[in-house]
């Protein structure tokens, strides 16, 4: 059975594999290992169901995305993300080995390109922490022997805080959590409105149709020249959606700073391109 697991996730990327029944199976010999008290191998399964998991919410973010379902995408991806990163310090990425490259690579693409710049985060004080394998109460006088991030019987070693108080919440542009994407609300009982500038995603999806298909990202920052601004005043927001003033910002360089991107697809002779100039608030 073990050799058949590996031979599915050879074929990991065809998306006709039944990505559901292989983890399905993976979990099911993880649990038996872990049985046995098995560290080495349930660890061993441990990292196939990562790898299961994140194809699975790759293939589901391309189509969400696909289909305009934006922010349920962008989670997707942000699932990824995590994943990957817990996956890492475990698992070598390297010769696309279960395009695991790939997949990391188009992930940081995709949110690049998303016109989400400003989060939200949680300020906090920790009042209590627990370890998820021992379920002890961590101090700094008080440790646990178990290390975060190391996987113990097929679970990872983390930090759960079970109590706190909230002090605040911030705008951030680099969240440790980036699934705190603010919307508008027309009301207080009114829906929220998405008013995300979804131009370039959908210029790349018209392009590509396969999740696996190859291409890369340059972008470059340039300028467009400030005549094409007049009906912004000095005190509206800058164009370059900075969120500062015009004549904190823009105004005194050169001329409005929007980002370039350029497609690069490996299956067209000549580089798709497509320029976006940012817009106003």
């Amino acid at each position: 059975m073990q050799n058949n697991v590996v031979s599915k996730l050879a074929s990991l990327g065809d998306i006709s594999l039944d990505l559901d029944s292989l983890l399905t199976e993976i979990t099911s010999l993880k649990h038996n290992y872990v049985a046995k008290n098995d560290d080495s191998k349930s660890k061993e399964y441990w990292i196939y169901e990562e790898i299961v998991k994140i194809h699975k919410n790759y293939l589901e973010a391309f189509k969400l995305i696909q289909n305009k379902e934006y922010y349920k995408g962008w989670c997707k991806l942000e699932n990824i993300e995590i994943s990957i990163q817990f996956l890492k310090p475990h698992f070598p990425f390297k010769d696309n080995l279960y395009r695991l490259s790939q997949i990391e690579r188009n992930v940081k693409n995709l949110q690049a390109i998303f016109p989400y710049r400003m989060f939200t985060s949680i300020e906090m004080i920790k009042k209590e922490v627990k370890c998820n394998i021992c379920d002890k109460i961590i101090t700094p006088r008080n440790p646990c022997p178990h290390k975060v991030g190391e996987i113990y019987l097929g679970e990872m070693c983390l930090r759960v805080v079970t109590k706190s108080d909230i002090l605040g919440i911030a705008f951030v542009e680099n969240p440790v959590n980036k699934y705190t994407v603010p919307f508008i609300k027309e009301s207080d009982d009114g829906e929220t409105i998405d008013h995300y500038d979804y131009t370039v995603i959908n210029y790349l999806f018209e392009t590509i149709k396969h999740p696996f298909e190859r291409w890369d990202l340059v972008t470059r920052r340039k300028y467009a020249p400030h005549e094409n601004y007049k009906d912004i005043k000095p005190e509206d927001y800058c164009p370059c959606n900075s969120t500062k003033k015009y004549s904190e910002c823009c105004l005194k360089k050169d001329g409005v700073e929007y980002i370039h991107y350029e497609f690069l697809l490996e299956r067209h002779v000549n580089k798709k391109r497509y320029r976006n100039f940012k817009t106003k608030r």
